[in-house]
């Protein structure tokens, strides 16, 4: 009797919090433990009357120690980039530094004597916040392409500018204003300042800060930072006598709480190497200053509106001084974007001339094999031929056998050609004397309702060039043209000298600087899409159906203007027709 097996039940995975509460280090769960403790009890009314006290002092103090404690521990991961540990390095020592300060506190609160007074309290608090903007600015970024430097510099002057401007306006400004001890008002303004390289420095940090050692840990460690802001606003409100200090206390110990979590990150995942953290076009159109000219511009109606007037006048300059560079930055941007465009299509190009020029080696090779074959076969049928009797039935087989040992011929003389292998007699040619004879010859027999015109420029026409290759690479082109005009309509071939200044690089054969006969054939067809003009050279591409198409079209023409070092350009759209140039260096 068979039993029927089952598979084992899947058991949910634990959610990533509680993993990583799990795999973190005794020391670091207990502290993460007592913080979030001590947050919830600064809720409470006992809480909230520690402020000012040296309990207060003390438990911030640990908190310090603990954040710092924790940093200097992530960065002693081996793997790490040098600029990481370093960014690490200075934030936990500026934590014990800060603690340090701290716990001068303690006498004075105690009772004792002063050992710092406030003025000092204030500069080294303010020094504190100076380590972590170094910190941020040593953090390693994603390296600079070609011309992000000044759009990251005006993008970072524009937020910095305009959150900083509504901070000093309306928070340090304020509290100033309503502080009545110079020394406060000192200290309120030193936090302005600390307040405006913050907002700096987490800008840089987001807009180019790399995921180390992931995404995950980065985020943590940025949402960590980004509570400090908060905790300065609430400082300079605090100095005034504006708002209690419990609130800066729960910003403080809500803020160390995901730097643990960052931290635990930092030593446990995986380097994923991800680069930048946000998405690429963060990079490129950054929406924080987009959105700047919209707050100040409101701030500036509320202060006409309410007042006071005085702090319209600031409000004002900074609006249209933000509005100048966003300008210059879009500018910048789009400028950045289309040489992004110009780089891709010039690699394209180019991969499409190595994968012709693969293509026109193994092509050289394979007709030269096939050339020396087929002269076997045609040599064999015509002896085959000569000996059998006049009216013989097996005379015809032979006749048809040649027929189509001549067309392979044919097909490998074009292999040759757009391998650039074919024998290639260079002399002064005039070019328009070819173009005139190739034209009449293809005129005569041109179907009702095409209108040809044959059009000169200006002279000289004089070329270096293998003549009868010149005239069967241009009548394969007007060839193409009259099966695109079904509906008839103007065919035009021109010829002219031009000079090219700056070269066409993103031509189907790139034109380098210089004189040039140019040979330019125009019709009126179907035309063709951007997709098709890509591979118009491609050995055997046809726009014609499958049964239709035959021989190497335009790759010989490639191999033709390329073996003679000329350029080639194809312009068409679906509808409008398609125009063909030849490039020839003139002699």
């Amino acid at each position: 009797m068979q039993t029927e097996s089952r598979p084992p039940l899947a058991i949910p995975a634990a959610p990533a919090w509680i993993a990583a509460f799990e795999t973190a280090p005794g020391w670091l769960r207990w502290s993460g433990a007592a913080l979030l403790g001590y947050t919830l009890f600064l809720l409470t009314p006992t809480g909230a009357r520690m402020d000012g006290t040296a309990g207060s002092s003390l438990a911030s103090a640990i908190r310090l120690c603990i954040e710092g404690t924790a940093l200097l521990w992530a960065c002693r991961r081996a793997d790490l980039p040098l600029r990481f540990v370093r960014s690490f390095q200075i934030a936990g020592w500026t934590s014990f530094a800060t603690a340090f300060n701290y716990m001068l506190l303690v006498p004075q609160q105690l009772g004792g004597p002063t050992i710092v007074s406030p003025t000092v309290d204030s500069a080294l608090t303010v020094l504190g916040y100076g380590g972590t903007l170094l910190s941020l600015l040593v953090y390693p970024r994603a390296p600079a392409r070609p011309g992000e430097h000044s759009a990251l510099a005006i993008d970072t002057l524009v937020t910095t500018a305009g959150l900083g401007l509504l901070g000093w306006t309306f928070v340090t400004e304020t509290s100033a204003g309503r502080a009545l001890d110079p020394v406060a008002q000192s200290f309120i303004q030193a936090f302005g300042v600390a307040q405006v390289a913050m907002i700096a420095g987490l800008n840089v940090m987001i807009v180019r800060g790399l995921a180390v050692p992931s995404p995950r840990a980065f985020w943590w460690y940025v949402s960590g930072l980004a509570l400090y802001l908060p905790v300065i606003f609430l400082t300079q409100l605090n100095a005034a006598g504006l708002v209690p200090n419990w609130p800066i206390d729960i910003a403080y110990y809500g803020g160390v709480l995901p730097t643990l979590v960052a931290c635990h990150a930092v030593r446990t995942d995986p380097m994923t190497h991800a680069g930048h953290t946000g998405p690429t076009w963060l990079r490129d159109l950054n929406p924080v200053p987009l959105v700047m000219p919209l707050f100040v511009g409101i701030a500036l109606l509320a202060t006409l509106v309410v007042g006071p007037a005085d702090k319209a006048l600031p409000l004002a300059a900074t609006l249209v001084a933000i509005s100048l560079l966003l300008a210059v930055r879009l500018l910048l941007s789009a400028h950045h974007t289309a040489a992004l465009g110009r780089a891709e299509a010039a690699r394209e190009q180019r991969r499409q001339a190595d994968r012709l020029k693969a293509i026109g080696r193994l092509a050289g090779g394979i007709a030269h094999e096939f050339n020396n074959l087929m002269a076997r076969v045609i040599g064999n049928t015509e002896l085959g031929e000569a000996s059998l009797p006049a009216g013989a039935e097996a005379r015809e087989h032979f006749v048809r056998a040649r027929t189509a040992a001549l067309r392979a011929a044919d097909l490998t003389s074009q292999l040759l050609a757009f391998s650039g292998q074919q024998v290639t007699r260079l002399e002064i040619v005039d070019a328009e004397a070819t173009v005139h004879a190739c034209y009449n010859r293809v005129v005569h027999g041109l179907p009702t309702g095409i209108a040809p015109a044959l059009q000169r420029g200006h002279g000289p026409y004089a070329v270096f060039a293998d003549a009868g290759q010149l005239s069967a690479a241009l009548e394969q082109v007007l060839d193409n043209a009259v099966e695109a005009m079904a509906q008839g309509g103007p065919l035009t071939v021109r010829v002219g000298r031009e000079h090219v200044r700056d070269g066409l690089r993103l031509a189907q054969l790139a034109v380098p600087p210089g004189d040039y006969v140019v040979i330019a054939v125009s019709d009126s067809g179907v035309g063709m899409t951007a997709e098709a003009v890509a591979v118009a050279c491609d050995p055997f591409y046809s726009t014609k159906p499958a049964h239709l198409g035959a021989g190497l079209g335009l790759a010989s023409v490639h191999g033709f203007i390329a073996a003679h070092s000329g350029g080639l350009t194809i312009e068409s759209a679906p509808g409008l027709g398609t125009t063909v140039r030849f490039y020839l260096p003139a002699a």
